[in-house]
C-alpha cells in the first residue's frame, strides 16, 4: 500500500466510503439485534436491508463510473479489453444476486447474508484502493481482479 502523503483524492474518497459503510452497517446490525419487531412503525429489518441496499448502489454506480479510466489510464488496458472488463462487472453485479438469494434462503438467513453481503461490499473496495506502479506487469494487479471478484 502507498504512503499516505502519496494518496490522492480517489485514495481518500474510498477510504472515507468505507469508513462511512462500516458506520451505516454497524447501526443496521444494531437496529437488527434489538428486541422490539418494529422501529418507528417500521419491521426492524428493513433499516439494515435499506442502509445495506443504498451503499451497494452507491457503490456500484461509483465504480461504474471510474472503471473504464482506472482500466484504461492506470492498468493501461486498450479499450476493447477495458470493455470486456466493464461488460463481465455490470453483468456479474446483476447475476450475482441470484446466488446471494439461494445462499440466503438455504444456509445464512437474510440477516447474515446482508451483513455478509456488505462485509464482501466493503473489503472489495478497499482492495480497490491499493494501487501499484500501473500497467499490467505490476504484480498488485491481481490484487485489483481479487478486488473486483
Amino acid at each position: 500500500m502507498k504512503d499516505m502523503a502519496l494518496w490522492n483524492e480517489g485514495d481518500w474518497i474510498a477510504v472515507v466510503a468505507v469508513f462511512v459503510l462500516a458506520i451505516f452497517l454497524a447501526i443496521g446490525a444494531k437496529i437488527a439485534i434489538q428486541k422490539e419487531p418494529e422501529f418507528a412503525g417500521h419491521p426492524k429489518g428493513l433499516y439494515m436491508l435499506f442502509f445495506a441496499e443504498m451503499w451497494e448502489r452507491f457503490s456500484y454506480y461509483g465504480m461504474r463510473a471510474l472503471l473504464i479510466f482506472y482500466l484504461t489510464q492506470h492498468w493501461l488496458f486498450n479499450d476493447s479489453k477495458s470493455n470486456l472488463i466493464y461488460g463481465a462487472y455490470t453483468s456479474l453485479v446483476y447475476i450475482t444476486p441470484v446466488l446471494g438469494g439461494y445462499l440466503a434462503d438455504r444456509y445464512l438467513g437474510q440477516r447474515k447474508a446482508v451483513l455478509f453481503g456488505g462485509l464482501l461490499l466493503a473489503i472489495g473496495h478497499s482492495l480497490m484502493a491499493v494501487e501499484g506502479v500501473g500497467g499490467q506487469s505490476d504484480p498488485t494487479i491481481n490484487v485489483f481482479w481479487a478486488a473486483l471478484a
